[in-house]
Protein backbone atom coordinates (compact mmCIF):
# COMPACT_ATOMS: atom_id res chain seq x y z
CA UNK A 1 0.00 0.00 0.00
CA UNK A 2 1.43 3.80 -0.48
CA UNK A 3 1.04 6.49 1.21
CA UNK A 4 -2.02 7.81 0.21
CA UNK A 5 -4.27 5.00 0.47
CA UNK A 6 -2.53 4.01 3.81
CA UNK A 7 -3.23 7.55 5.36
CA UNK A 8 -7.61 7.38 3.85
CA UNK A 9 -7.76 3.87 5.59
CA UNK A 10 -6.62 4.71 9.04
CA UNK A 11 -8.35 8.01 8.95
CA UNK A 12 -11.06 6.13 7.97
CA UNK A 13 -10.97 3.31 10.54
CA UNK A 14 -10.13 6.49 13.46
CA UNK A 15 -13.22 8.30 12.50
CA UNK A 16 -15.16 4.84 12.96
CA UNK A 17 -13.56 4.38 15.87
CA UNK A 18 -13.86 8.21 17.25
CA UNK A 19 -17.59 8.78 15.67
CA UNK A 20 -18.47 5.67 17.63
CA UNK A 21 -16.74 6.62 21.10
CA UNK A 22 -18.13 9.81 21.33
CA UNK A 23 -21.50 8.77 20.58
CA UNK A 24 -22.37 5.98 22.41
CA UNK A 25 -19.30 5.01 24.60
CA UNK A 26 -20.87 2.41 26.56
CA UNK A 27 -22.32 0.36 23.22
CA UNK A 28 -19.28 0.85 21.22
CA UNK A 29 -17.12 -1.13 23.89
CA UNK A 30 -19.58 -3.37 24.52
CA UNK A 31 -18.85 -4.86 20.91
CA UNK A 32 -15.19 -6.08 22.96
CA UNK A 33 -17.21 -7.02 26.03
CA UNK A 34 -16.18 -4.02 28.13
CA UNK A 35 -18.28 -2.74 30.79
CA UNK A 36 -17.85 0.64 31.21
CA UNK A 37 -19.25 2.47 34.36
CA UNK A 38 -19.57 6.79 34.23
CA UNK A 39 -15.98 7.37 34.50
CA UNK A 40 -14.75 5.10 32.30
CA UNK A 41 -17.60 6.38 29.52
CA UNK A 42 -15.40 10.06 30.10
CA UNK A 43 -12.40 8.66 29.33
CA UNK A 44 -14.16 6.62 26.45
CA UNK A 45 -14.78 10.35 25.30
CA UNK A 46 -11.72 11.61 25.84
CA UNK A 47 -10.25 8.92 23.84
CA UNK A 48 -12.73 9.26 20.86
CA UNK A 49 -11.93 13.15 20.36
CA UNK A 50 -8.36 12.16 20.53
CA UNK A 51 -9.07 9.65 17.67
CA UNK A 52 -11.50 12.41 15.52
CA UNK A 53 -8.10 14.25 15.59
CA UNK A 54 -5.97 11.69 14.05
CA UNK A 55 -9.19 10.81 11.51
CA UNK A 56 -8.21 14.45 10.12
CA UNK A 57 -5.01 14.61 10.63
CA UNK A 58 -5.04 11.39 8.21
CA UNK A 59 -7.16 13.10 5.73
CA UNK A 60 -5.69 16.57 5.52
CA UNK A 61 -2.14 14.83 5.53
CA UNK A 62 -3.18 12.54 2.12
CA UNK A 63 -1.90 15.40 -0.47
CA UNK A 64 1.22 16.37 1.64
CA UNK A 65 4.13 16.45 -1.22
CA UNK A 66 6.88 17.49 1.66
CA UNK A 67 8.88 14.26 2.41
CA UNK A 68 9.78 15.53 5.78
CA UNK A 69 5.66 15.35 6.51
CA UNK A 70 4.86 12.56 4.84
CA UNK A 71 7.19 10.61 6.93
CA UNK A 72 6.27 12.31 10.46
CA UNK A 73 2.62 11.01 9.29
CA UNK A 74 3.66 7.46 8.47
CA UNK A 75 5.88 7.13 11.43
CA UNK A 76 3.12 9.09 13.82
CA UNK A 77 0.53 6.44 12.10
CA UNK A 78 3.26 3.20 12.64
CA UNK A 79 3.22 4.50 16.69
CA UNK A 80 -0.53 4.69 17.35
CA UNK A 81 -1.10 1.57 15.63
CA UNK A 82 1.63 -0.49 17.37
CA UNK A 83 0.65 1.19 20.97
CA UNK A 84 -3.17 0.50 19.95
CA UNK A 85 -1.58 -3.14 18.73
CA UNK A 86 -0.37 -4.01 22.13
CA UNK A 87 -3.24 -2.40 23.95
CA UNK A 88 -5.70 -4.65 21.99
CA UNK A 89 -3.31 -7.82 22.32
CA UNK A 90 -3.13 -7.30 25.94
CA UNK A 91 -6.53 -6.86 26.55
CA UNK A 92 -7.32 -10.47 24.60
CA UNK A 93 -4.87 -12.24 26.69
CA UNK A 94 -4.69 -10.62 30.10
CA UNK A 95 -8.31 -9.48 30.62
CA UNK A 96 -10.43 -12.46 30.56
CA UNK A 97 -12.67 -11.17 27.93
CA UNK A 98 -11.24 -12.41 24.55
CA UNK A 99 -13.53 -12.04 21.88
CA UNK A 100 -13.57 -12.67 18.04
CA UNK A 101 -13.84 -8.71 17.37
CA UNK A 102 -11.32 -8.48 19.60
CA UNK A 103 -8.78 -10.50 17.65
CA UNK A 104 -9.76 -8.62 14.63
CA UNK A 105 -8.54 -5.59 15.98
CA UNK A 106 -5.40 -6.98 17.14
CA UNK A 107 -4.98 -8.13 13.48
CA UNK A 108 -6.20 -4.71 12.00
CA UNK A 109 -3.49 -2.50 13.81
CA UNK A 110 -1.06 -5.17 13.35
CA UNK A 111 -1.28 -5.16 10.06
CA UNK A 112 -1.33 -1.18 9.58
CA UNK A 113 1.50 -0.88 11.74
CA UNK A 114 3.88 -3.18 9.58
CA UNK A 115 2.22 -1.54 6.12
CA UNK A 116 2.96 2.15 7.76
CA UNK A 117 6.67 0.88 9.19
CA UNK A 118 7.14 -0.38 5.31
CA UNK A 119 5.94 2.79 3.69
CA UNK A 120 8.15 5.16 6.60
CA UNK A 121 10.94 3.04 4.93
CA UNK A 122 10.20 3.76 1.42
CA UNK A 123 9.73 7.25 2.28
CA UNK A 124 13.06 7.46 3.87
CA UNK A 125 15.00 5.40 1.37
CA UNK A 126 13.18 7.95 -1.55
CA UNK A 127 14.18 11.27 0.36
Amino acid sequence: MTYRPLALLNGLLFLVYGLGLLAAPAMFAGIDSYQLDRSGQAFVRIWGGVTVGLALMCFLARGFEWSEARRAVTFSLFTANSVLFAVYLYNQLFTGIPNMAGWGHVTIHLLLAINSLGVFYLLWRQY
